[in-house]
């Protein structure tokens, strides 16, 4: 992570990011297997906070929905 320099004594901090083409993967089959979905009457309210963390299973559920499983390196 670092300070970028957006002006005005603005400085976020960014983290620079590889992305892999992957396929899209549509929510719904996913809601009942992701922990931060999991039973929740209103499952979008959780994207609307901006940023939350995802635990390292939701992530790779994720990716293999997207199929890019065998491509992507666990947290360490």
């Amino acid at each position: 992570p670092y300070a970028g320099d957006m002006g005005g004594g603005f400085h976020p901090i960014r983290r620079d990011a590889d992305f892999l083409a992957a396929g899209e993967a549509p929510i719904r089959p996913l809601l009942a297997d992701l922990a931060f979905t999991r039973g929740q009457a209103s499952w979008g309210m959780i994207f609307r906070r901006g940023s939350f963390a995802v635990s390292e299973a939701d992530f790779l559920t994720i990716a293999r929905a997207m199929g890019v499983a065998d491509k992507v390196v666990a947290a360490g």
